[in-house]
């Protein structure tokens, strides 16, 4: 829908070969989270994506994290996501954010 080419592929630490419609090639690592739930350390709901394996940390340019209950996604670069886990709140999946990380990363 946004015009960008992905091919899955069996690589470790890779999910997706991503090619824009400039020709930018970008390797992604998706991680995926069914809905946001209360962590006992907090009192808002949260999704929370496990980055246990280096090896991902080094071989993927970008995470795709997907909220599959809103249907929508954000994307960060593989030196921003350097804990063994990401979270986000709820509200971190908005269209707005989604559009602007696509815009960010994959153009």
């Amino acid at each position: 829908m946004q015009g960008i080419t992905t091919v899955h592929v069996d690589v470790i630490g890779v999910d997706l070969w991503v090619e824009t419609p400039s020709g930018r090639r970008v390797t992604v690592q998706v991680k995926t989270a069914s809905e946001a739930k209360v962590q006992p350390d907090r009192k808002s709901k949260r999704y929370r994506f496990n980055l246990y394996c280096k090896q991902t940390h080094t071989r993927s340019e970008v995470f795709c994290f997907v909220a599959l209950d809103k249907k929508q996604l954000r994307l960060v670069s593989s030196a921003e996501a350097r804990s063994s886990y990401k979270a986000f709140t709820e509200a971190d999946f908005d269209e707005s954010l989604m559009l602007s990380d696509i815009n960010r990363y994959l153009y």
